[in-house]
């Protein structure tokens, strides 16, 4: 994932990149917006000129009168895809070692602790084995599980602060990031 300058033009392509933002005509598609509300799909209405405004309290959904600018178009749905990409669940590193989850984040102190918490968040929910952290986390191969235990619970102080933690699983060789309802 990319961390974004909000002035670099290409933000909004970037940001198109990671979440989809769907265009669709208002009220002319109504039946089709409804569709993607429940699905919670993220979305940008395209208003006639003479129609009212919808109203919506979902981070997912915005509006934009027509006509309008192709850029302001773009940058309204990056706004989106922004709001969605803070407000879910899923956990993301950024290119400068920060965790962001739940629109909060934290800024990993290692490099060897963003190479493993990259590992583990690769596939979300599953446990990754210790054989494929140690190759992540020292790509040379020289170092121990102990040293692997070690970064874990370096980690684990950290992600604290937002809520997550690595957990081993018994009869596996292997952890898994999990939400931590102690913190």
């Amino acid at each position: 994932m990319s961390v974004l300058n909000w002035t670099q033009p290409d933000a909004a392509a970037a940001l198109a990149d990671q979440v989809r933002v769907e265009l669709r005509h208002w009220p002319a598609e109504a039946e089709d917006v409804e569709d993607l509300r429940r699905r919670r799909v993220p979305r940008v209405l395209l208003v006639a000129p003479d129609e009212p405004a919808p109203i919506s309290s979902a981070c997912e959904e915005d509006w934009v009168r027509l006509p309008i600018d192709s850029a302001d178009l773009d940058s309204r749905r990056a706004t989106v895809a922004r709001r969605v990409l803070q407000h879910s669940g899923r956990p993301r590193l950024d290119d400068h070692a920060r965790l962001h989850v739940h629109g909060r984040w934290v800024r990993i102190d290692s490099r060897i602790g963003a190479r493993l918490l990259e590992a583990l968040l690769e596939q979300p929910d599953a446990v990754v084995e210790t054989d494929r952290l140690m190759m992540a986390g020292w790509p040379g191969g020289s170092s121990t599980v102990n040293a692997l235990r070690v970064q874990i619970a370096r980690l684990n102080h950290q992600l604290r602060t937002v809520g997550l933690r690595i957990q081993g699983l018994r009869g596996t060789d292997g952890y898994v990031v999990v939400h931590d309802h102690r913190s």
